[in-house]
């Protein structure tokens, strides 16, 4: 899975964005999920949790070779990052002077969110080793509510991204040196020579 660095850079790539609504700014605050939470201003909640879905696993496990005879294995860890939009029924500007529809300013913040993610973070991604994951589609979800206690209608849109990781390992005993190896077979190509006389063994060592 991403590191902690790798996840702050997708926060901030989020806090970057423009959700300047129709000419005027409605002062979005994205926070990492756990940090904080206010309705006083529409609000972004990035949170980053393991799938629950089964694991993509390469064919057989095996990836390529690392060194000599031994293997690399590998397979792609599922990360679920999901994008909170939160807004009241109203917001009113910073200067108070005028008041936006929360619906239509909650859906505005997530599809901006939505197009950046299906827009630039492949390239993000890149650099972390890690891509999209597009096994489920990634769309826009209302989950808005209506809160009894103040009489009023939180609208929520939800974006779930799915990323991709992939993890690698080998079983490389340590210090293992793979010119050693090499060294003593040809060794053993020698002895065999001289005590065969005129016949002897080859020993080639590959990689294959």
């Amino acid at each position: 899975m991403l590191k902690e660095t790798e996840r702050n850079t997708i926060v901030d790539r989020i806090n970057s964005l423009d959700f300047t609504y129709e000419g005027k700014n409605p002062q979005v605050k994205v926070y990492r999920y756990g940090e904080g939470f206010s309705r006083k201003n529409p609000t972004i909640l990035v949170q980053f949790m393991p799938a629950s879905r089964k694991k993509f696993q390469s064919v057989g496990d095996v990836i390529g070779i690392v060194t000599g005879d031994y293997y690399q294995y590998g397979y792609c860890q599922i990360e679920l990052c999901g994008i909170h939009c939160y807004c009241q029924e109203k917001h009113e500007t910073a200067d108070k002077t005028t008041v936006i529809n929360g619906r239509s300013l909650c859906y505005d913040m997530a599809e901006k969110c939505l197009n950046d993610v299906l827009k630039v973070w492949e390239n993000i991604l890149f650099d972390f080793n890690a891509s999209l994951d597009r096994k489920e589609a990634i769309l826009i979800k209302d989950l808005s509510t209506y809160d009894p206690v103040t009489e009023t209608r939180i609208y929520n849109y939800d974006i779930d991204v799915y990323l991709r990781t992939q993890f690698r390992w080998d079983k490389v005993p340590d210090g293992y040196d793979e010119g050693d190896d090499l060294a003593e077979i040809l060794e053993l190509a020698e002895i065999e020579e001289t005590n065969e006389g005129t016949k002897y063994n080859i020993i080639i060592k590959t990689n294959i």
